[in-house]
């Protein structure tokens, strides 16, 4: 009997920490943005470690969309030419702005409109972190 005792009390813990885990890599309900990126040279943050821990779930690892759209192949700087209205959109995210148009009015094929409103706004993240975001997804 001991024996049943502790593989149920092992594989309640397993699935408590694989539970975790599953919840922590969804970002459940952390709409405020990781900083996990870490520093790189000269103190600047870590564009792609902060675009996988904020982005990649919903934009792709490459950028190439998924939940949320494309943003390779230049598609963010068609979007928003100008950089800080990318970085605005990054902070304030799209919740409760769904059928909102958003970007550049003059992109080619007209300008966007959020189709599911669903984007978090990343509030927690610093200037600097949301600028190499910005500089990372217009380089993808």
């Amino acid at each position: 009997m001991k024996l049943v005792g502790l593989v149920g009390r092992n594989t309640l813990a397993v699935a408590t920490v694989l539970m975790a885990l599953v919840l922590g890599a969804c970002g459940a309900g952390d709409d405020q943005g990781s900083t996990n990126g870490g520093p790189t040279v000269a103190g600047q943050p870590n564009a792609l470690a902060l675009y996988k821990a904020n982005c990649a779930r919903c934009h792709g690892s490459n950028g190439g969309g998924g939940f949320g759209p494309q943003l390779s192949g230049g598609e963010v700087a068609l979007t928003f030419p100008d950089p800080a209205e990318e970085i605005r959109w990054v902070r304030e995210g799209s919740r409760g702005r769904k059928g909102e148009p958003y970007g550049d009015p003059n992109r080619p094929g007209g300008q966007r409109v959020v189709k599911k409103g669903s984007m978090p706004g990343y509030p927690k993240l610093t200037d600097a972190e949301i600028e190499a975001i910005s500089s990372y997804t217009r380089s993808l």
